[in-house]
Formats: structure tokens, C-alpha cells, sequence
């Protein structure tokens, strides 16, 4: 969990909030019981994301917070955009602002909002670009019906996906939502339980590399209310709870994906080679062991081969592809021998 700054994704708040809503990406979703407090619910409306996180202006038009900025932040600040603008005589007035954003990025009282990020393991997110891939490959060859049934075995994977995203979500504001009231200090200041955050969904599907990566973002905004009502401020989050919090959301949510996947029919199996040796498998980051969809094909122990984990293969052959669940539509992997298709042909539809 981190804080989008320049040096990830795309130059700082505004960039990022260009990144989150980047043309042919689905849009993303409001999640969280303040998002429903504000009257935010459904889908994202760019703008709208981009005046709540980067202004605290209401989906009304209504100032929710009102900024404060130290006069050495206002400096440092300007000092910036005068840099930039010297080395750039010509920059745009989007540029100036993402130069803004970058710099008031680096104040720890100016935190917009926390970035979340939840993602599949590499065997499924190759297993849904096969489905997508084969899906296109049925319609021009005219089987729109198998076309179909393709296209709802990846829409069945991204969902499970999203609802684990939106569970997450919850798990925070039960187990991470607080804020400080009064002085802060080592001796004085009070937390409080939060009333629920406020979070975008946003749905992903390959790595900046391009490389297929099914994952998904939360962005969650740095306000908070306080759950006893005693009045309706946007207070700052805290920011130690979530990121002390952060592994254990993370092992949280990738065992609501699996247990999705497993309702969905997909055999899962511990990952790594510590399973192909008879161990339990390999722990994963957030110390825990995590699962995958096991290929086609028994390794030289007769265990199930998993799908290959490199980040930057090239192609992925047809025997490497994950079996999909029985029954039902025919598996991607006879039809499509590269899951690079994907990313070359585009989502189906």
C-alpha cells in the first residue's frame, strides 16, 4: 500500500488519476460506507474522483476540507514550478500541474489518498488473457455463441477479482479505519473509529510492461469521519493503521479470490516449487502460502505443472495454459497458442 508519488505509475496525483482512468480500462466503481455517505455509488466519473482527491470538493460542488498549506510548503512548492518552467519555457498548463502535484506529494500532511493494490497470481491472469484471446479468435471465425461463452469465463474471473477488491474494502473499515482528534502529540490526542472509507475500484488488466496482469486498484481517500457522529468533519486517516494492516489485507484478499475461483470450479493448488517437492507450498509475501491453477501437464514427479511465472515471457504455449473448469465451453488453450495475442488483438467486444 503506498501513496502514488512521482516516481510511481505516472507523475504523482494528477497523473495517477489519468492512469486509474486510461482509455481501455473498464471504468472504475465507488466501494466503501463513505463513498455511500457522500451519495457516490456505481461508477467513477473521472472528474469527479479528480476533485475529491486532488481539491476535497464534494461530488456537489461542496468544499469538504478546507486546505491548509505551510508557507515553506507554498514555497517549495513554486520553487518547483519555476525550475520546471525554466528547463521547460513551453510546458502546458497540465504539465505545471502534475509538477504541482509531484511536489506536494513529497509533504506528508498533503496525502491525497492511499493506493491498494490487489492482484491474481500469474497463472490466472494468463488463464483469463487466453479466454479473452480465444473469445476474439471464435468471433472472426463466426462462432459467436462459443465467442460468448469465453468472454463470461474471464467476465467470471474479473468479477471474482472485484469482489474480493470490494470485501477488502470492508475488511479496512473494520480493522484499519481510525483518526486522531485534539493536539497530536506523544501524550495528548485521541483516536477515533472512523465511519467508513471512501475507495475507487479500478479494474486492470496488464502490467505496465504490457505483460497480462490482472489486477485491481483501490484508491482510497486520505478523509475520514468519525463513526460516533459527534460531527461531521473529513478528518485525516491514519495512516499507520492501514499500512500496519497492509499484509494481513493482502492475505485476506487473495483467499477471498481463490475461494471464488474454487466456487467457480477451478482446481487450486499451493504455488511454487516447495509443492512439487511435497512441501505445502511457497509462502508468498504476506507470509502465507498462496494458490494457483495448475497447467495441463505432470512434471517429472507426476504433479501437476503450474503455468510458467516469468514477468516478462514472450508467449505462452498452448500446453502451459491453465485448465479452466469442467465442462462447458472449449478451453482456450486449444485455440490459442500465445497469450501475447492478447495484448497485441485487444479485448474481445
Amino acid at each position: 500500500m503506498a501513496y502514488l508519488t512521482c516516481g510511481q505509475h505516472t507523475r504523482g496525483c494528477v497523473g495517477a488519476m489519468s492512469y486509474y482512468t486510461a482509455s481501455g480500462e473498464p471504468p472504475g466503481q465507488w466501494a466503501g460506507k463513505g463513498a455511500a455517505a457522500l451519495g457516490l455509488t456505481g461508477q467513477v466519473e473521472p472528474a469527479v474522483i479528480a476533485r475529491l482527491y486532488q481539491h476535497n470538493i464534494g461530488p456537489g460542488g461542496e468544499l469538504l476540507v478546507t486546505r491548509r498549506q505551510s508557507p515553506a510548503a507554498e514555497e517549495r512548492e513554486e520553487a518547483a514550478v519555476a525550475a520546471y518552467r525554466a528547463a521547460h519555457p513551453y510546458a502546458s498548463a497540465t504539465e505545471l500541474a502534475k509538477v504541482r502535484a509531484a511536489e506536494r506529494g513529497t509533504d506528508p500532511h498533503q496525502v491525497p489518498y492511499f493506493d491498494l493494490t490487489i492482484d491474481v497470481v500469474k497463472s490466472v491472469s494468463v488463464l483469463h488473457a487466453s479466454y479473452r484471446a480465444a473469445a476474439r479468435q471464435a468471433c472472426e471465425r463466426g462462432d459467436p455463441g462459443q465467442a460468448a461463452a469465453l468472454d463470461a469465463r474471464a467476465g467470471e474471473i474479473e468479477a471474482a477479482l472485484l469482489d474480493a477488491a470490494r470485501e477488502a474494502v470492508g475488511w479496512l473499515e473494520r480493522h484499519a479505519t481510525y483518526t486522531r482528534t485534539g493536539h497530536h502529540s506523544t501524550r495528548t490526542g485521541e483516536w477515533r473509529d472512523g465511519d467508513g472509507l471512501v475507495a475507487g475500484v479500478f479494474l486492470h488488466h496488464i502490467s505496465r510492461d504490457g505483460d497480462p496482469h490482472l489486477h485491481v486498484h483501490i484508491a482510497i481517500w486520505n478523509r475520514v469521519q468519525r463513526a460516533d457522529g459527534a460531527d461531521e468533519k473529513w478528518r485525516t486517516l491514519d495512516s499507520r493503521s492501514l499500512h500496519s494492516q497492509r499484509l494481513a489485507v493482502a492475505a485476506v484478499a487473495g483467499r477471498m479470490v481463490e475461494a471464488r475461483l474454487s466456487a467457480l470450479g477451478y482446481a487450486m493448488v499451493p504455488r511454487g516449487r516447495e509443492r512439487r517437492r511435497g512441501g505445502r507450498g511457497q509462502p508468498g509475501r504476506d507470509g502465507t502460502v498462496q494458490l494457483e491453477v495448475p497447467g495441463p501437464d505432470p512434471g517429472a514427479d507426476g504433479a501437476d505443472r503450474p503455468v510458467p511465472e516469468g514477468a516478462r515471457q514472450a508467449a505462452v504455449q498452448a500446453d502451459d495454459l491453465a485448465a479452466g473448469p469442467s465442462g462447458g465451453a472449449e478451453h482456450p488453450a486449444h485455440q490459442s497458442r500465445s497469450a501475447a495475442h492478447y495484448r497485441r488483438a485487444g479485448r474481445h467486444g
